[in-house]
């Protein structure tokens, strides 16, 4: 048990984050963005603008679909 409680020691939460370098930014949040992004772009297309019914075509909240485009930049 002893060398388990060290184990926990050296990898705790505020250690980690100390000695670990900064992440770069993930090639896969950045292909899911730019998919996200071009999907509903063409939907928002598709409905002449109206953020309302892209927002139902998604399948989404209309507040949800509006933090998205802000995410996006696409507001």
């Amino acid at each position: 048990m002893p060398e388990v409680s060290r184990i926990l020691k050296f990898y705790h939460p505020r250690r980690v984050r100390a000695i670990a370098p900064p992440l770069a930014p993930s090639r896969y949040r950045t292909r899911m963005d730019a998919a996200e992004r071009d999907l509903i772009a063409q939907t928002l297309a598709d409905c002449g603008g109206n953020k309302a019914a892209a927002a139902k075509r998604l399948g989404l909240n209309r507040t949800t679909l509006w933090r998205i485009l802000k995410r996006l930049d696409l507001d």
